[in-house]
């Protein structure tokens, strides 16, 4: 069931909040070690330009432990403080232990969500499923944070930073999507200045306003995929929506199609929609009702409710439309 999560404030007052909790759980100090200065200050150069909130909120969580943002571990910041912070302090290993969602093997990568977009003329509609064998820890979030755009959609484990689905008050919205098969990654920190992808998809909905302005300030870093590889569907008020992928040397590979509409399930578009035609199922269902027309949220939510998952150990955990 998911939580509905409000945040309100200062970019600050967020990051104190956070570094509060991070203290009485007893995490360890996010303190820098030495050798690593030369590449803290190319991390807070890269977000003093693409989301000069974050150092904000750093430097609220930093407060708490009597650390300048030029002294904490930037590189520990942008994924496994909040993973080692959300996951023991809310005791997701603990969920996991108690179901028997792993008994279903290795699934998840390649049957994880599907998301389409239609542009009617007058408004623009999206759809997605959250599709997983097992449930998230997940939130229903209405962020509101000073100097950033206010957004509502989905977030999960870091009850912020992790966005999966969402519109912000532009009218830009972004849906994540696993990429399986030869874009399935899991990869090291790459040893320069580099956003965690759940992190860039909430730096698109709390800076940009149109999908030229998110496709600008994802092209402008490193996007890193820590624990799998994923692509997004992008979609603005202007009834513009493209597809975001990464190929195998990490550089976006954009996707822009003249048609009103735009889809993507768990297969790259890089490998050619025939391919994509014949390895997923729902991507051949989902189309010819993408090309008669859609006309309401209602015609969305029910073109999205025929690729629901029920059996096989996956399921539609939810659906957003937008």
């Amino acid at each position: 069931v998911p939580k509905r999560v409000t945040i309100k404030g200062t970019p600050s007052e967020f990051g104190s909040a956070v570094g509060k909790l991070a203290v009485l759980y007893n995490l360890s100090s996010p303190a820098l070690s030495p050798g690593g200065e030369s590449l803290n200050q190319e991390y807070i150069s890269m977000y003093r330009k693409i989301y000069p909130a974050y150092l904000e909120i750093l430097r609220g969580i930093g407060s708490e432990f009597d650390l300048t943002v030029d002294e904490m571990d930037l590189v520990y910041m942008e994924y496994e403080f909040f993973e080692d912070l959300w996951s023991g302090l809310l005791r997701y290993q603990d969920f996991y232990n108690l179901t028997d969602f792993g008994s279903f093997g290795d699934i998840m990568p390649d049957q994880n969500c599907s998301v389409a977009s239609y542009f009617t003329g007058q408004q623009h509609l999206v759809g997605r499923n959250f599709d997983n064998p097992s449930d998230r820890p997940h939130y229903f979030a209405d962020t509101q944070l000073g100097g950033c755009n206010r957004m509502m959609g989905n977030v999960i484990y870091f009850l912020y930073h992790w966005v999966v689905d969402g519109i912000n008050e532009k009218g830009l919205s972004i849906n994540v999507a696993s990429n399986g098969g030869d874009y399935r990654l899991n990869e090291y920190y790459p040893g320069v200045p580099a956003v965690f992808s759940g992190h860039m998809a909430r730096i698109v909905m709390d800076t940009c306003g149109t999908v030229d302005e998110a496709l600008d300030k994802i092209g402008s870093v490193r996007v890193w995929f820590p624990n799998e590889g994923v692509h997004w569907l992008i979609a603005d008020s202007s009834g513009r929506s493209v597809i975001v992928e990464f190929d195998h040397s990490k550089k976006m590979v954009v996707f822009d199609r003249p048609d009103p509409y735009e889809l993507i399930t768990n297969t790259a578009l890089q490998l050619g929609e025939a391919y994509i035609i014949e390895h997923c199922w729902r991507y051949p269902l989902l189309k010819p009702g993408l090309e008669s027309g859609i006309s309401t949220m209602s015609d969305m939510r029910n073109l999205m409710g025929t690729v629901h998952f029920k059996d096989d150990g996956i399921r539609t955990l939810w659906t957003s439309v937008m």
